[in-house]
């Protein structure tokens, strides 16, 4: 049985978490029963740090800049990013194609009132071949209530653009004590 790659970086990258001492009830997702089989990622492999994703954290942190200090999105900062054709998948589903789109629903985001920050560096991130991987925390707050997520997923790099973005998220507990300094839990 094959499993989408996002999919089973988080699955991995829970299973990490429980095996960590003092990690270990920071998900709130329920393992797989089954242990996710993955092709190994062709091309060397990068080492593990935050160094390893450099096209994924450059644009979080401008996407991070643009939802601080409310500064609308805009194609042109896109374009900086992402390839004319990009396309977003959420949770296995296209949520975007094309920059339009992408401007658009992230413009949605930021006027819907919602607080939103992917948190960089990230908790783990790694490239092999076209393809950069990253564990990492989205914190947010919509009506004042708070909410942190775990996400995994892969960009696919083309021309030094972002041609995919692939994320798979699960919410977890804001004041789980291996979370909560991450999170600003209350």
């Amino acid at each position: 049985m094959r499993f989408n790659m996002a999919s089973s970086l988080l699955t991995a990258g829970l299973l990490l978490m429980t095996a960590t001492p003092g990690f270990g009830a920071a998900a709130s997702a329920r393992p797989a029963q089954d242990a996710p089989v993955v092709d190994a990622p062709q091309g060397d492999v990068i080492a593990h740090d935050n160094r390893s994703a450099p096209r994924l954290a450059a644009m979080f942190n401008w996407w991070n800049v643009q939802m601080a200090q409310g500064h609308p999105f805009e194609v042109a900062g896109f374009r900086h990013y992402y390839t004319e054709d990009a396309v977003l998948i959420i949770d296995g589903a296209p949520a975007a194609r094309g920059i339009d789109a992408l401007t658009a629903h992230f413009r949605a985001i930021q006027e819907s009132g919602a607080q939103v920050e992917i948190v960089v560096p990230f908790l783990s991130a790694f490239s092999a071949g076209d393809r950069e991987y990253a564990y990492h925390v989205i914190k947010s707050r919509r009506n004042g209530v708070p909410r942190c997520m775990l996400a995994a997923g892969h960009a696919v790099i083309a021309d030094g653009l972002i041609q995919e973005i692939s994320l798979v998220r699960t919410v977890v507990d804001a004041n789980t004590p291996s979370v909560s300094h991450i999170c600003d839990a209350d």
